[in-house]
């Protein structure tokens, strides 16, 4: 039911953030996982895997907003170019 949704993507030295929420109906993230439905935890699976977490942050009415921190060893900086910040909406 959402009309606007964000995706942010921030480039640490160390980590890659990722953010998304949107304006939907929200929930109740201590009941997230319905029978049958496992999209949230196999996110959270995946990020874990990949050296990270995933947050969950919504209520019911007022949308919801994951949060992945994608840890890593820092990029070599010889080539003289370090990653920057990016923000896309649509």
């Amino acid at each position: 039911g959402a009309t606007h949704a964000t995706l942010s993507l921030n480039w640490q030295p160390d980590a890659l953030i990722i953010e998304v929420s949107d304006d939907g109906r929200g929930f109740d993230p201590a009941n997230i996982v319905p029978a049958g439905h496992f999209g949230l935890t196999m996110l959270r699976e995946m990020a874990a895997d990949l050296g990270g977490g995933m947050v969950v942050e919504s209520h019911p009415g007022r949308g919801t907003r994951l949060c992945f921190n994608l840890t890593f060893k820092p990029l070599p900086t010889t080539s003289g170019i370090e990653p920057a910040g990016i923000r896309v909406q649509t």
